[in-house]
């Protein structure tokens, strides 16, 4: 049998469920893949920007007829422009679905889309077919008890966060009906249902020059073809008239100024092998040639034939290395399964060794587990291989060390920021004078200007980069 950490996901569909749930069921259902998503993909957290959008939604779920859920709204720490809704009211936006945005009404229309989704219970009933949202596919055990649950969360977790794992398998018909009703209940909000369509060209051409893959359609790429949607939501918008609400009075570019764009290095980011953890002040030196894997709860790498691991991430600080260690132990031995254990020093710092060999579809895997004492942290690293992988977690281990000069001078952010044009100068010049680092067709694409627009007006999004440590600060 080949050699495999991975296990096929559970799917939580079965064909053989009816649509008789009541509503308590979708509501578990979103609480479940809530966690999982707040562990894995991360919230971003920004107070005033989280609660303009939970009032933009807040402001379209009270328009909702028999609404049996309390709806909720994050936004996710993810740079590819997306958004999606779970079972029972938790709906999300991403990052660079938000750099998009070019006023209030794009934003409730995208998300009266995916409300009209999780009203509908549109999810639940896709369930009858044996479909369901990727977001939602729980992770298998990965190698016995011995391991612990977060190892086999983290390796099962999709890899990718990209559109394969925000793609919800809706039905065309519903997919349709999530348009119809979506723009009637943003019109009822007091919203622009003609919103929609320009937000959705957007993405679509933002995705195509991003990836240069013109049929990755990323947000939509589960959904009808995109020209299609647009002249179907003409259609649908045609007899709507729209009393505009209160939020019309401020901008939302005001709310989305200074938002950080592409990877947040608050999440630490990859150079090649050399991960730079800029918040928590590490360094660490991964397999070279793996896939890298950077979630909210674990950094890690997997090899090419996905039969090695080696990820790390915290520990509860309340107990020691060698304590963490002894639970292991303890866990083994319950099992009457055999592990080794010593205590160790790594870069001069107090750790807990633990090795044991697990069965994973009837070939052997060495698991190895090591805690470090990292100043008040305690962080874990393990590794798993079909063959002896120590050597490997050895090497990993010793690279840990804190942030050097050299570390902090190669961490770059990128904000989103908020520039006035001059007297309708062209697109190179104000490139120059902002210093924006987005190539012209993002740039344009950004504000929504046409590809054969050399000029620009008004209030521009540019795009600028600056060091992430202050040259003349220490820290």
């Amino acid at each position: 049998m080949k050699k495999q950490i991975l296990i096929c996901l559970i799917w939580i569909g079965v064909t053989t469920l009816t649509f008789a749930q009541p509503p308590s069921y979708d509501q578990k259902l979103g609480e479940d893949g809530a966690k999982q998503i707040a562990t894995t993909i991360g919230l971003y957290e920004e107070e005033e920007l989280t609660a303009y959008v939970s009032e933009v939604g807040n402001r379209l779920t009270r328009q909702l007829n028999n609404n049996p859920f309390v709806y909720q709204f994050f936004i996710l720490d993810e740079p590819i422009p997306n958004a999606f809704a779970l079972p029972g009211g938790y709906v999300y936006v991403t990052r660079g679905l938000l750099a998009l945005i070019d006023d209030v009404d794009q934003l409730a229309c995208v998300m009266s889309h995916e409300i009209i989704h999780v009203h509908r219970r549109h999810s639940v009933r896709q369930m009858k077919r044996g479909f369901w949202p990727a977001v939602l596919q729980l992770p298998g055990l990965l190698i016995g008890a011995v391991a612990g649950e977060d190892v086999g969360q983290i390796i099962n977790t999709p890899i990718a966060v990209g559109s394969s794992f925000f793609e919800a398998k809706y039905s065309r018909k519903h997919e349709t009906e999530a348009d119809d009703l979506g723009v009637q209940l943003a019109t009822r909000g007091g919203f622009d249902p003609n919103a929609l369509s320009p937000i959705l060209a957007r993405i679509t051409q933002w995705e195509e020059a991003r990836t240069e893959r013109v049929e990755e359609k990323n947000y939509f790429s589960s959904h009808p073809y995109t020209p299609d949607r647009i002249q179907n939501l003409n259609d649908a918008t045609a007899g709507l008239t729209v009393q505009l609400n209160e939020m019309h009075q401020q901008s939302i570019l005001d709310v989305l100024s200074d938002l950080p764009f592409g990877e947040n290095p608050d999440k630490g980011i990859f150079f090649d092998s050399l991960f730079l953890h800029p918040v928590m002040d590490f360094s660490m030196v991964f397999p070279s040639g793996w896939t890298y894997i950077n979630q909210h709860n674990a950094v890690g790498a997997m090899n090419e034939t996905k039969d090695a691991f080696l990820f790390l991430m915290l520990a509860d600080t309340a107990k020691s290395p060698e304590q963490h260690g002894i639970e292991v132990i303890e866990r083994a031995h319950n099992l009457n399964k055999k592990v080794k254990s010593e205590s160790v020093q790594v870069n001069n710092r107090d750790a807990f060794l633990i090795s044991t060999v697990e069965q994973v579809d009837g070939e052997e895997m060495h698991v190895h587990f090591i805690w470090i004492q990292y100043g008040d942290q305690v962080f874990k690293i393990t590794a798993i291989r079909s063959e002896d992988f120590k050597e490997g977690l050895k090497q990993a281990s010793l690279s840990l060390h804190p942030l050097t000069p050299s570390d902090k001078a190669r961490l770059y952010q990128k904000r989103l920021t908020l520039v006035e044009s001059v007297d309708a100068e062209s697109i190179a010049e104000l490139t120059a004078r902002t210093n924006n680092v987005l190539s012209p067709n993002l740039l344009k694409i950004l504000n929504g200007l046409p590809a054969d627009e050399d000029s620009i007006k008004g209030t521009v999004k540019v795009v600028s980069e600056r060091p992430y440590f202050d040259e003349n600060s220490d820290d």
